[in-house]
């Protein structure tokens, strides 16, 4: 009970009649929602509409308005692709571009809350930012002096509408936007109440791609007053949706991460994230080796022949895994305080199955275990945004023991969330212990077959090789004038007549014989 009782006051807070609020900002006032303490400002412009001539161009700073703008409510979502769409949703349009904005009058007063600006995910090409309950936002958010905040970013075609001319539709609108939304926030967000050197970008799944693509990008400035960095089970995959340039430079997936933002994170992934899923995409391929297919085609052999178990989990659970402790490690290697759970309750532990804690998506009926582990997340969370530090016996990740924090609770027996070694080992050993070795030796082999290739093309004239190449070459000349000499005497040479037997004996030596008879 003593977790339950903070969350009952504060949902009869909300009984409390709303009323308006006003705040203003550089471009014009805005009316928003008040319910108590707490405050929504909803269907905010960051850019102007990206209709008629501003479609597939880059967003551009709102015009300025002179009466008091309505922002009690949510405004559409942006055009999503319904065919692969896991939440549809119910009004759409193009001119979508608006910020969702929650705080309270503590922030409003203080003008120096911390603020964490949330990616929504969808592969770019579904979910919005409209999705959410804003009550269950406010409770795990605002209740906690967080201020949050929700950009929308096209999607779809309207997000990667590719051509070769930069100058006619320039690609990853989506981040531009997102870029956009975020240096709204580093001009606006004091306007409500929110300080820009407490900003801390969080994304979960395809967001959390989109939070680590934005922080190892060197093309992506570092002026956007970003403090931390909250990634949850995503994993950078372009796969068309994403054009590497100009944003992101054209390398491998291993190298992209070699340049990290000197920016504290907080990451990690569920215990079985996409083991209900099936992408079909090469471990190999996504991890970022140099020779993906020889590296995929010995994972099956292995697979085949019992050398590696997968303990019954998918590629892309692994795959996951793997990136995320590549990311980590890239992250320590730069010295950056890195945070790294798992989350392994038994009970939705698949991908995104903890987001119902902090966002209120997905929603299920808690018991008793989970009642705590959704007080412990917010918990854990909002501390490091707050603070950068997550507390709870949360501590850095070590690069040598591999350590995180596992996030797990049991009433019966006393299993509470705690630090350990080795994150899942057996995985990290194979993939990126004894695979890179074996892609190393593949590279290695390659360019001994190179050398050797390169070697016979270019050897000395006066070489035994090549006293050898000339004489079969020239055997092959005089076979081939031999063959022409035959073939012309073959044609030229006088024809004889064919040679017909009769039934009595009798022959004829031409045809013309023959026919006589």
């Amino acid at each position: 009970m003593l977790f339950e009782f903070p969350r009952i006051v504060f949902s009869l807070s909300f009984i409390q009649v709303s009323t308006s609020i006003i705040v203003t900002t550089s471009y014009g006032s805005l009316n928003g929602k008040q319910i108590g303490e707490y405050h929504s400002f909803k269907h905010v412009p960051f850019p102007k509409p990206p209709i008629g001539k501003l479609r597939f161009q880059k967003p551009e700073s709102p015009e300025k308005w002179r009466k008091v703008r309505n922002a009690t409510e949510f405004g559409p979502a942006c055009m999503s692709n319904s065919t692969v769409s896991k939440s549809p949703q119910k009004w759409i349009d193009e001119d979508c571009l608006h910020l969702n904005i929650f705080t309270s009058n503590k922030c409003l007063n203080s003008k120096d809350c911390a603020v964490v600006v949330y990616i929504h995910g969808g592969d770019l090409l579904y979910n919005s930012a409209v999705m959410f309950n804003e009550t269950f936002l406010m409770e795990s958010f605002v209740s906690n002096d967080v201020i949050l905040v929700i950009p929308a970013f096209r999607l779809g075609i309207f997000s990667h509408f590719v051509v070769s001319d930069q100058s006619v539709a320039p690609t990853n609108l989506a981040f531009y936007d997102i870029l956009k939304s975020l240096n709204y926030v580093k001009t606006e967000i004091r306007n409500f109440g929110g300080s820009n050197k407490k900003v801390t970008l969080f994304g979960h799944s395809y967001g959390g791609a989109i939070v680590t693509m934005m922080n190892f990008s060197p093309r992506i400035n570092q002026n956007l007053r970003i403090q931390r960095l909250l990634e949850e089970q995503g994993f950078p995959l372009y796969e068309g949706t994403v054009q590497r340039e100009p944003l992101f430079e054209e390398e491998k997936f291993s190298e992209f991460m070699d340049s990290p933002k000197m920016i504290p994170m907080l990451t990690g992934c569920t215990a079985f994230e996409m083991d209900d899923e099936q992408f079909a995409v090469p471990v190999a391929e996504l991890i970022g080796f140099e020779n993906p297919d020889e590296c995929e085609a010995k994972y099956r052999r292995d697979l085949k022949n019992g050398v590696f178990e997968r303990n019954n989990h998918s590629d892309e659970t692994i795959t996951m895994m793997v990136s995320t402790k590549l990311r980590v490690n890239k992250l320590l290697e730069k010295n950056i305080s890195t945070y790294l759970y798992e989350f392994s309750y038994p009970k939705h532990s698949l991908h995104v199955g903890d987001l119902y804690y902090l966002m209120g998506l997905h929603p299920f009926e808690e018991d008793e275990n989970e009642i705590h582990l959704k007080e412990l997340y917010r918990s854990m969370f909002m501390n490091f945004a707050k603070y950068g530090n997550p507390g709870l016996g949360f501590e850095t990740t070590d690069f040598e023991n591999s350590s995180y924090f596992d996030v797990n609770w049991d009433e019966k027996t006393g299993l509470r969330p705690k630090m350990k070694s080795g994150f899942e080992q057996k995985f990290m050993d194979y993939w990126l212990k004894d695979m890179k070795e074996y892609d190393q030796a593949v590279t290695k082999e390659k360019q001994r077959n190179t050398s050797k290739t390169r070697n016979m093309k270019y050897l000395p004239i006066n070489t035994k090789f090549e006293q050898s190449d000339h004489f079969a070459a020239s055997l092959f000349v005089i076979f081939l004038a031999l063959s022409l000499v035959f073939l012309c005497w073959k044609i030229c040479r006088p024809k004889e007549g064919n040679l017909y037997i009769r039934i009595d004996g009798s022959d004829f030596k031409n045809d013309s014989d023959f026919l006589k008879k």
